[in-house]
């Protein structure tokens, strides 16, 4: 309350700022044509850096009043060259006169290790602006992005303390994790934390998608990668940025479950007996959740003079989840400094930046529990205990979720901090020298404690129980660049060559356990008031090391911006890898054609701009698994056996894990074609892509043959090359102006994408199988059972069950066996292939429009295509011990006497298709002629509209990049629907 109190002051403070400074104003006016003289209408007018503005009227005409009298005016409009006029504080009326261009080809987008006018690009880099950003309350930066770029996946739910999930162009590995993740390039520093960008600073995201582009990072780069560039300060007076929003979360959609009276109608109308009923009516899912309020500040400060340019900010965020006793409070401190020097043949640039997060978080059995506990009894019992009915505890999950949330504890603290220094020098003309030096700590504190009173079985008899893990990752990064552009006539030349070298150190720490506390009042904090137990065991912290050393290059050649050429080659070393595979080469070409620059477009009406494009490129991974698993590591005996020493017995070690080093890299290759095309002066632009990306080499943990003369070590697994997988598939990219005039503006985007996945291979000289079965989802009577395959000829992680009958003349659900025939004895059944869990379509439409000082935007996405296992469902549908368990109301139809009733098969495989307007959002624009106040907005948005879809589980978003893609198995952080309102200011 507090907290809110202090927002509504702000927002007054400010307003009465505005009402109380206003300074003396210049009126100005003028007309704009174009580069034949003719007047254009509908002409943006803005004075920069504010929102105040106008559009010139049919005569082309325009009046605006300047706070101040001074000013730089920009004047845009789509398919000509923006243009700013500085005011002096005298003049009043302007001609001002625009020239035609192709709608967005002179602007500058982000690349590995430099930029390029997106008219010379040759590779396929999708670039998004703040004004594509999505909106809405986004704590991480990748947020902004979602659905907006061809080809790139990403999953997410409503937990506060939860990350995103993310895939480019499909999967290219079988390890989950970074294996799967793409890299992250922050200010151009490889592999920063998320964790120190807030959203609000974020200046614009480059996504490169095919090889060709991020071969430049190489054995890092399969995956793709994630430019961000975030805001730095400029030239002129200091400008301070406002931003501020709270939000409201509440559960989108759950699972229909039995209420108290339907239960108890259903069991009798069965003949079951309820085996606890305290005439209670206990809805679980209101008992666990609430509204999850978000605040979130950001206050930045920017500016400078021709030597010097700073930029600073502050970020906090307060989130709440929807589920009791979950949040997540974020602290970001970030500054920058970028100072001229030696008569401006030496640049330095400084990034300092450090955040502080605490998460609450809370236990996957909640999920569960909140849907099948029995809704006849209370949370409490009369004499103020916990209800629980350990008999049922004992056998399974089954606990009181309410008791789940009070009585364990997770807190989780992480603090980052980050420090960059780069030095950049002018040689001679057009030759440069950057020296870019950074260092990274990110320090974990995972904290967990176990009332006296938690009914968790593994705990509960230990009078609390008390984790504490402490650990740090450490990165180190050195690069050195040596850039030269070179022109003769009408050839352009960009030379780059580099050099890198980067450590990563991993969960260097420790862990503690402690038992038996005479109360709770002091929580995990300290440990010592307890004593240990051999019966808990320590949570475990092994530190790795993961170093790499690379040389790279790259020339880029345009002649007279007709034709393209960009080819380049990084050679990597690294230490996860045995000593015969310690390096390995990742080149990469690319060529374009601008079409329309030929001398026989000259006449041809139709194309502003056409161009052709084609590249080739071969990236790596070394990332999603141990990079110490190339070495012999030793650990104590799994037999518990001892040997005699010196009066005592010792516990033996013996060698757990055996080396490869045959262990070869992960490398993807990927054929691009593209074309990129805009018509009717710039309002309609876009591109097509078509891609075949083939990962061979692929990494897994897998049982080896020890002829192979590799001792695999107790697991009786060893990381090794497996297989082949491949992803081919085309993209489109649509953008368009359909109206603009002086009052009314709509700007339009869309963008599809078509993927097929096939695992190709899956052997190699040490280890061959036909396939390779995964996933298990448990439930009653299929432990062991596996739901997903990985075999040639399939898509990765193809669910391979059994395939549902219907139900016999007793109602008993029934299954095909492999000869066609039907049983009811599920270890009869045949298993088959049910469907993908990869979508085959994947698209996103955003809308922009704006009438005078009002916006609306509002954007859809969508899956089509995919399967989902929904697992949760199967395992709540056990009708026929309903007197045990609440069930859903998808199994009223289901006899009780239907012992297969919760059995996987595809009668749980499931449709994943969904549309889902995502984001809502209504703003306006104040027009301010305050001293002060150069701009101010206020808006309202809501998140999660609504979806359309007919699957039956909670929500069709699920996970699909991982080692168990498209399975929803009773373990996901509800979904939310987000109302929002916030304001935006700058000074």
């Amino acid at each position: 309350m507090k907290k809110f109190k202090f927002k509504l002051l702000m927002l007054a403070l400010l307003l009465g700022l505005s009402s109380n400074t206003w300074a003396q104003s210049l009126e100005v006016s003028g007309v704009v044509v174009d580069d034949q003289n003719v007047t254009m209408p509908g002409v943006s007018v803005v004075l920069k850096a504010t929102t105040t503005g106008t559009v010139t009227d049919i005569d082309g005409k325009f009046a605006l009043t300047v706070p101040g009298g001074t000013g730089t005016l920009v004047f845009s409009f789509v398919g000509y060259e923006a243009k700013e006029i500085i005011l002096d504080g005298k003049t009043t009326s302007y001609q001002v006169q625009l020239a035609s261009s192709t709608i967005g080809l002179e602007e500058v987008v982000a690349i590995g290790y430099g930029s390029l006018k997106k008219s010379n690009v040759t590779g396929s880099v999708t670039s998004i602006e703040p004004d594509d950003f999505n909106q809405g309350a986004v704590s991480d930066p990748r947020q902004l992005i979602q659905g907006k770029v061809p080809g790139l996946t990403m999953t997410r739910n409503g937990d506060p303390s939860g990350g995103m999930k993310i895939s480019l162009r499909g999967p290219s590995s079988l390890r989950a994790g970074e294996g799967q993740e793409p890299l992250y390039v922050i200010d151009g520093v490889v592999g920063a934390s998320l964790d120190l960008v807030a959203p609000e600073n974020v200046e614009s995201m480059e996504v490169l998608r095919d090889a060709a582009s991020t071969a430049i990072y190489g054995a890092r780069a399969a995956n793709g990668v994630i430019m961000i560039t975030t805001k730095r300060g400029e030239e002129g007076k200091a400008v301070v940025n406002f931003s501020s929003y709270m939000s409201w979360d509440k559960i989108s959609n759950t699972i229909d479950m039995l209420d108290a009276d339907e239960y108890r109608q259903f069991n009798s109308d069965n003949s079951l007996l309820i085996d606890d009923d305290q005439n209670a009516d206990t809805d679980w899912v209101d008992e666990v959740s609430q509204t999850g309020v978000t605040q979130n500040y950001n206050v930045g400060i920017s500016g400078g003079n021709k030597s010097t340019t700073y930029a600073a900010s502050v970020t906090y965020q307060d989130k709440e989840g929807v589920i009791k006793n979950s949040s997540q409070e974020k602290f970001i401190v970030r500054a920058n400094l970028q100072q001229k020097a030696l008569n401006d043949k030496l640049s330095l640039n400084f990034d300092l930046s450090s955040s502080v997060k605490e998460q609450n978080k809370i236990r996957e059995e909640v999920f569960e529990n909140m849907l099948r506990y029995q809704p006849t009894v209370g949370v409490f019992n009369e004499d103020g205990t916990y209800f629980e009915n350990f008999d049922k505890t004992d056998g399974g999950s089954y606990y009181n979720p309410v008791s789940l949330l009070d009585n364990n504890v997770n807190k989780v603290k992480t603090k980052t901090i980050f420090a960059s220094v780069s030095a950049k020098y002018n040689i001679i003309k057009n030759l440069d020298y950057k020296l870019s030096m950074s260092y990274q700590n990110t320090q974990v504190n995972d904290n967990k404690y176990f009332g006296r009173n938690t009914g968790l079985s593994d705990y509960r008899t230990f009078n609390g129980v008390a984790e504490r893990k402490a650990y740090e990752d450490e990165q180190k990064l050195l690069e050195m660049i040596l850039t030269y552009d070179y022109n003769i006539n009408d050839h352009d030349f960009k030379f780059l060559a580099g050099y890198s070298w980067q450590e990563n150190n991993k969960d260097d720490g420790f862990g503690r356990v402690a038992t038996n506390f005479s109360n709770d009042n002091i929580s995990y904090y300290n440990p010592n008031l307890g004593s240990n137990t051999e019966s808990i065991i320590a949570p475990n912290v092994s530190l790795s090391t993961l170093r790499m050393i690379s040389y790279f290059g790259r020339i880029n050649y345009s002649y007279k911006s007709k034709y393209l050429l960009q080819a380049s080659i990084r050679r990597d070393g690294s230490s996860a890898f045995g000593a015969n595979d310690g390096w390995g080469n990742h080149p990469a070409f690319s060529l374009g054609w601008r079409v329309t620059e030929e001398g026989f477009m000259d006449k041809q009406t139709l194309f502003d701009n056409l161009k052709l494009r084609l590249g080739y490129g071969v990236s790596g991974n070394s990332l999603g698994f141990n990079p110490l698993s190339n070495i012999i590591r030793y650990g104590v005996n799994t037999d518990a056996q001892t040997f005699y020493s010196n009066g005592e017995y010792i516990t033996a070690t013996t060698i757990v894990q055996n080396y490869n080093q045959l262990l070869d890299w992960e490398r993807t290759s990927m054929l691009n074609i593209g074309v990129d095309f805009s018509v009717l002066g710039g309002k309609i632009n876009g591109s097509v892509e078509w891609y075949n990306k083939k990962t061979s080499d692929l990494i897994l943990e897998a049982q080896v043959d020890r002829s192979a003369g590799i001792w695999p070590g107790t697991n009786g697994m060893v990381w090794t090359n497996v297989g082949e997988m491949e992803n081919k598939g085309f993209e489109v990219s649509l953008n368009a102006t359909p109206i603009r005039n002086a009052d009314f503006e709509w700007n339009t985007s869309l963008n599809a994408s078509f993927n097929r996945n096939e695992i190709t291979k899956m052997s190699n000289f040490q280890f061959s199988t036909d396939s390779i079965r995964v996933t298990d989802v448990g439930g009653r009577g299929q432990s062991g059972d596996r739901q997903q395959i990985i075999q040639v000829g399939q898509d990765y992680g193809t669910f391979f069950t059994r395939k549902y009958a219907g139900k016999d003349a007793n109602g008993i659900t029934q299954f095909y066996t492999s000869d066609g025939g039907v049983t009811v004895n599920r270890s009869d059944a045949g298993l088959f292939y049910t469907g993908s869990p990869h979508p085959k379509v994947t698209w996103g439409w955003q809308n922009n429009l704006k009438y005078k000082n009002w916006s609306l935007s509002f954007f859809f996405r969508g899956v089509a295509g995919n399967k989902i296992l929904n697992a949760t469902l199967a395992q709540l549908n056990m009708v026929g011990v309903a007197g045990n368990f609440n069930i859903p109301k998808y199994g009223l139809g289901d006899s009780v006497d239907d012992y297969n009733s919760d059995v996987v098969s595809d009668r749980y495989v499931e449709k994943g298709n969904f549309i889902r307007l995502d984001n809502l959002t209504l703003a306006y624009n104040f027009k301010l002629n305050s001293e002060i106040f150069k701009s101010l907005r206020v808006y309202s948005t809501v998140n999660n509209v609504f979806t359309i879809t007919d699957y039956e589980g909670v929500d069709p978003e699920i996970d699909i990049i991982g080692n168990e893609p498209g399975v929803d198995n009773e373990n996901f952080y509800p979904f939310t629907r987000t109302f929002l309102f916030g304001v935006s200011a700058t000074f």
